[in-house]
């Protein structure tokens, strides 16, 4: 008995790893690079990383040559320059944030590259650019709605033209119910 729960284990123990080993070869499979590929993606990582190390090696050599007074008024106004990206992406976030609570009370949830389209950095705007779109939005909804309720008639059942002393000459009584049945106008 313990020999056989042994060797069931076994067994699934082996699957279990032959699945995993199938998987693993198929993820391995999907990412598949040929050597221009990866000579693109080294060249393009190491473009990037050259830009930046030009820009700082710049940047030093310009502070460099500046006399003390230059230094300072150049990284104050770099500064200033990051406070002003700062607070206007503080603005936009919540632009987003009242954008997004406006569209929730619309019962509309979109993404957030949409609500970026929408969102501007003058409230006025903001807020006409979300009336415009709920107007649109609800309206393709609409429009979606009535196609789909939109159907063919059904059709009028009874369309035999039978006439009730036809019905009665009937002989099968299960037919003749149903025929009734049918036609009941005619048996009022």
């Amino acid at each position: 008995m313990k020999e056989e729960i042994k060797e069931t284990k076994v067994e699934e123990v082996e699957t279990n790893t032959d699945e995993k080993v199938e998987e693993v070869e198929e993820k391995q499979e999907e990412k598949k690079y040929t050597d221009k590929d990866v000579d693109e993606i080294v060249n393009k990582k190491f473009a990037d990383w050259k830009a930046k190390e030009e820009k700082r090696v710049d940047e030093a050599k310009k502070l460099e040559k500046m006399n003390a007074e230059e230094k300072i008024k150049y990284e104050r106004d770099k500064l200033q320059e990051e406070l002003n990206e700062l607070r206007a992406e503080r603005n936009k976030n919540e632009m987003i944030k009242v954008a997004r609570g406006i569209l929730s009370e619309e019962d509309i949830s979109i993404s957030d590259n949409l609500l970026e389209i929408l969102v501007d950095q003058e409230a006025d705007k903001t807020k006409e650019n979300i009336s415009s779109f709920v107007e649109l939005f609800n309206a393709e909804v609409e429009k979606v709605v009535k196609d789909k309720l939109r159907g063919t008639t059904p059709k009028k059942s009874g369309g035999s033209k039978l006439t009730k002393e036809e019905i009665m000459k009937i002989k099968n009584p299960i037919l003749r119910q149903e025929k009734i049945a049918e036609n009941l106008n005619l048996f009022e």
